[in-house]
This record gives structure tokens, sequence and C-alpha cells, in this order.
């Protein structure tokens, strides 16, 4: 077996459809069918079982893709002891980010990066989902709290608030009108539990899952909204109606990972947003 081999026995156990392991390895939906099986034919009994669509691994699946998982971790640190050394300024950077922070912080210095560094390309992977730096799915990361993963190095750029925004051609004002309440955000909840921001005489009419469609809303006159400042602070039609709440503090950190740190596009990028963050102080932390 080749290590491609592998990499599909891996995905599939992820996955457990054909159609995304396919779609993770940049394959065809074909192309990974067609490949299972001549693996499948070259092994001594079955690596799946089949059920309405669902792969399960069998004993022996399983323990290659564990196999697998040991080897993906040395192709990793393989790439990072070449990757990390490397002192050109060319080439990708990847930058991940929740999608607050990519769309009005990063979005509003790449240009001024890009202009400082023509031979640079910056990806940016605007997702509330925290990628795997250790496997490359990123190389720099914008983190709304401290970094617990010893095997990560970073920066604390700034603190993180939260205040209370309304429409600005409302008279609407933070003892006033409705809150707009949040569901499937956990974090947002319990802000929003706090005393001084709902009451049991304060409406909840609209909920929201999510904090630009909470600042869109209130702009439009649904309510107040409980948001980050530096989504606050920039979005059209919308007024701050509190200081920066205490509940709502966090920090921004700025990360990747040890074996990268060296690299001199990552450092360049990681030096320059810490920059950028300096002079949006009054926008991330009020």
């Amino acid at each position: 077996m080749k290590w491609d081999d592998y990499r599909i026995i891996l995905a599939v156990v992820r996955c457990r459809k054909l159609a995304p392991a396919a779609k993770s390895l940049g394959l065809t939906l074909s192309t990974i069918y067609r490949r299972l099986e001549k693996i499948e034919e070259g092994c001594s009994e079955p690596l799946f079982r089949r059920d309405e669509g669902l792969y399960e691994a069998t004993q022996l699946g399983s323990e290659l893709a564990l196999a697998a998982e040991r080897m993906e971790q040395e192709v990793f640190r393989a790439e990072r002891l070449v990757y990390g050394g490397d002192q050109s300024l060319q080439g990708r950077v990847t930058i991940t980010a929740p999608e607050v922070l990519s769309q009005f912080f990063l979005a509003r210095h790449l240009p001024t990066l890009a202009k400082l560094y023509p031979n640079l390309v910056f990806e940016v992977l605007s997702e509330d989902r925290m990628l795997n730096l250790a496997n490359r799915e990123a190389d720099l990361a914008l983190r709304p709290n401290r970094p617990s993963d010893d095997t990560l190095v970073g920066r604390k750029l700034s603190d993180l608030t939260w205040a209370k925004y309304g429409r600005k051609s409302s008279e609407t004002d933070d003892a006033e009108g409705p809150v707009i309440g949040y569901s499937q955000l956990e974090f947002a909840e319990k802000i929003l539990q706090s005393k001084d921001i709902t009451s049991p005489d304060r409406k909840i009419q609209t909920y929201s899952n999510g904090l630009i469609l909470s600042a869109s809303l209130a702009a439009n006159g649904a309510g107040v909204a409980v948001i980050p400042m530096i989504l606050g602070e920039q979005w059209p039609n919308l007024t701050r109606l509190s200081g920066p709440l205490p509940q709502g503090s966090s920090e921004l950190w700025i990360v990747c990972h040890k074996g990268l740190r060296r690299n001199a596009r990552i450092r360049v990028v990681f030096d320059a947003l810490g920059q950028a963050a300096q002079m949006d102080q009054a926008k991330l932390a009020g």
C-alpha cells in the first residue's frame, strides 16, 4: 500500500461517507470509490461495512486508520521542519479567524499588508471552528481566548469587549425596548443572562444565531443588539447605547505552531497584525 491508500482509508473513517471523504482529498466520488475497492481487494478481509451509504470501519480498517494517523502526523512534522525554516518573503500565508474578526479586522488591514509584501499570497479562512494548526489547516489563527495548546506560540493583541447597540434613528436606549436574543450561540446567550442586560419585563421577540445578523437586525430596528464592539463600531446605522460590558470581556490572541515561528513570512504577518490591533484598540477593547 502507498501513502495515498492510507489517506483514503483515514478520510473514509473520519467522514463515514464517500462524498465528503472524496471532497477532503480533492478527488471525485467515482475515483475514491474505485480506489477503495482496489485497496480492499489487496487486503485479507474487508476494511468497511456498508450500511445505507455509511461506511463503518472493521477492526482491520480501524487499525489501518490508526497507522495512517501516525503517518499523517509524521508528514505534518516533516512539512513544518521544511516550511518552518523558510526565510523567503514570498508564498502563501493562510490565516483563520472567526467571521466577525475576519470581516471587521482582517479585511481592513490585509490590503495594507498586500502592498507592503507584494510577493505574499493571503488566504483567509473565515469560520468559527478552530482549525488545526499542527495539521497545517492554517498558518496563523486569530482566537478570542488564550491558547491552552502547548504546541502553539501566541501573543495577546487586545482585550475584546461587547456593548449594546441600537438603530441610530431610534430613541431606544439601554433601559428601554426589546433585546435581540441569541439561539445556538452559547457564549452569547451567557452574556445576555446578565441582569443589567435583560430583565423579566424586557421582551425578547427576535432571536438570532449570528453576531453579524444581530447587528443587521438592530440597524433595521428589531431591538437592542449585544455584540462585540469591533462589529458594532463599524456597522452602518448603529449607535452605541452602553459602555463596554464587563461580562462580555475576553482576549484576542494571534497564534501559530511552534514549528513555524521562525518562518519569515509567518513572522512578518504575525507582527503586522499585532501592530494593526494596536491601531484598533478603540474598536476592539473600547
